[in-house]
This record gives structure tokens, C-alpha cells and sequence, in this order.
């Protein structure tokens, strides 16, 4: 199983203190924000992600995906067909970016750029097939997987907040570019188990977090859950989301997650 954690956990500390540690510390991956990184994606150049990327490899890390892919554009809306040029042009940059990274997963998560509001449901999703699908060139180019990820109405959402959505409507794109996520402290903010959402269908990525994105595990138990899935099919990355100031904390965390599923004890 492939360990990952993202980048968000170490808040604005700078890269050079954060990366050797968290390799020492046993993790594979990271998961990466890209305008945390690079505030304008359009500005940044293809010799500076690959150096990015050599910088990861020279410390045994790989890019498990890119999140937070709309963070800063309120304006790019998924409803909204008016803007679906911008949206689909932003997307695909972010898309080439995760490539040049060596990832293979982009998650689709930005509640507030989905709103659907008074959108029937069923024509939401018919939107939502045929913009999405509009990205599978872009995706299969990259070698990329664009995840779509429940998401709580306490973080601004009202389109996909349960995993049964999010697998209907990746059903209805039927692409092998376009797959679920389960995210388990969304999950778990709107009254469902990430053990029934593992057991009703396969994801292809998986995020670790609690209820407000607070350090893990806080009070969840995580037990049954990562049982499960090691006796599952499942072969993507186990990435922590957790928002953090400090590498100690996401040092903390990572040594928890490989205690949790590996069994062996890990002073924390």
C-alpha cells in the first residue's frame, strides 16, 4: 500500500524543511496543491515543475496526485456553461502539470465551484457528463485519472456530498478517465461509513481525514476500515488530508497512518 500525504499538512513551511523528513519518515508520496507551489499556473514554466519533480526524486518521493485544482477561481463554475471554456482551459493546464509531476490522479474536490443550486439533480449530473467528458483527451494524454470527491455541505457543497453520487455519476461518464474517491471525514460529516462506501464500489484514490480536515485520527476509529481494504483489491495511494502548520504534525500523522495499516508499532 502507497503512503501519501498532502501538502496542505505543512501549511507555509518552506519545502527544503519539510520533504527530507517526511522520505526519512517512510512516506512514498506527496500530494500536492499546485497553486501552493505556484500561485499562477500560468506563469509557471515546464523546467520549473520538472525540477520539482527531480527534487521529490532525488528524495525517493513521488507525486501521488494534484489537489485544490480551482483554489483561488470562484469564478470557474461547473454550472455555469457560460465560463465552461475558461474552466475546461484551467482544468487541462492543472492536468499537464500532475503529468509533468509523474502523477496519475487529479482530484476533483472544490465544492464552491460545483454549486448546482437550483438545478435538478438529474440534469446537474447530465452537465456534469458532458463538461467532465469534454476532459478525457486532456486526461488520457497525461496518463492522468480525474478523481471526483464526495463533499460536505459544511464545506460549501451541494452537488456529489455522498460516495452513491459520486459512483452514479462516474457510471454515467463510464470513462476509465474519470473514477470515484472516498474521503472519509466527508463521508463521515454526512452521516455515512468509508467501510460501506469501500464495500459498495472500489475507489481508485483515497483520502484519509477527519471532520473538518483537523489533525488525524482525531476521535475516528479507522480500524475496520483499513482491515477492509487490505484485504481488498485496492492498489492506489492512502493520502492524509489534514490542514497543519508544522512538519511535526505531518510527521506525526504519516507515523500513525503506517502504524495503523502495517500493524507495527511506531513511536509517534
Amino acid at each position: 500500500m502507497k503512503f501519501s500525504i498532502s501538502n496542505l499538512a505543512w501549511g507555509k513551511t518552506p519545502l527544503d524543511q519539510v520533504i527530507p523528513k517526511l522520505a526519512i519518515a517512510g512516506l512514498h508520496g506527496v500530494e500536492i496543491a499546485p497553486t501552493a507551489i505556484w500561485p499562477d499556473l500560468n506563469q509557471v514554466s515546464e523546467k520549473d515543475i520538472i525540477e520539482f519533480k527531480e527534487y521529490l526524486d532525488s528524495h525517493n518521493l513521488t507525486v501521488s496526485g494534484v489537489q485544490s485544482l480551482l483554489y483561488g477561481h470562484p469564478e470557474l463554475q461547473l454550472f455555469d456553461q457560460g465560463c465552461w471554456r475558461a474552466l475546461r482551459k484551467h482544468l487541462e493546464n492543472a492536468i499537464r502539470i500532475g503529468g509533468l509531476l509523474g502523477a496519475d490522479v487529479a482530484v476533483f474536490g472544490s465544492p464552491k465551484n460545483r454549486l448546482k443550486r437550483n438545478l435538478h439533480s438529474e440534469h446537474a449530473n447530465e452537465l456534469a457528463k458532458i463538461f467532465l467528458g469534454q476532459l478525457e483527451p486532456c486526461l488520457k494524454a497525461n496518463s492522468m485519472v480525474l478523481t471526483l470527491e464526495p463533499n460536505a455541505p459544511e464545506y460549501g457543497a451541494d452537488f456529489l456530498t455522498s460516495y452513491e453520487e459520486v459512483v452514479l455519476l462516474c457510471r454515467k461518464i463510464d470513462s476509465e478517465s474519470i473514477k470515484p474517491q472516498i474521503d472519509t471525514g466527508c463521508l463521515w460529516m454526512v452521516g455515512q461509513e468509508p467501510l460501506d462506501a469501500l464495500n459498495f464500489t472500489l475507489p481508485h484514490h483515497i483520502h484519509i481525514s477527519v471532520p473538518n480536515l483537523t489533525e488525524v485520527p482525531g476521535n475516528m476509529s479507522f480500524s475496520t476500515f483499513f482491515e477492509s481494504l487490505k484485504l481488498s483489491a485496492y492498489a492506489g495511494w492512502v493520502t492524509i488530508e489534514t490542514i497543519g502548520e508544522s512538519t511535526q504534525q505531518a510527521i506525526k500523522s504519516i507515523k500513525w497512518l503506517k502504524n495503523e495499516v502495517d500493524g507495527n508499532h511506531v513511536d509517534c
